[in-house]
């Protein structure tokens, strides 16, 4: 049997509205400016190369700038939909306790 947790999907679902849609449009319209400043300025001369080097400005700051915000937006918006206290502190050693140990394999 499927369990539907309606506040769950409220959470995701305010996180992606209020958080993660804003940051991805923001952020990929400044790397594709950033692209076009580099295509333009003939400081990468292959496409590709230019196309390589914004994937791993995306995969690298992108995704830190991202993600260790992300999860203080969500446990807030958690928090707040299951009605509970939020504590930043919380998630911080949520954070070290789980991110750190895949980091330390």
């Amino acid at each position: 049997k499927i369990h539907f947790d309606l506040k769950r999907v409220t959470s995701f679902a305010l996180a992606g509205g209020l958080y993660v849609g804003p940051f991805i449009h923001m952020w990929f319209s400044y790397l594709f400016r950033f692209g076009s400043f580099l295509s333009d300025r003939k400081f990468i001369k292959s496409r590709a190369a230019n196309t390589l080097f914004l994937v791993a400005i995306d995969q690298s700051i992108g995704a830190v700038c991202f993600f260790v915000p992300y999860f203080f937006v969500f446990d807030y918006l958690r928090s707040w939909v299951y009605g509970t206290p939020y504590f930043y502190i919380n998630t911080m050693l949520k954070m070290d306790n789980d991110m750190w140990d895949i980091l330390k394999m």
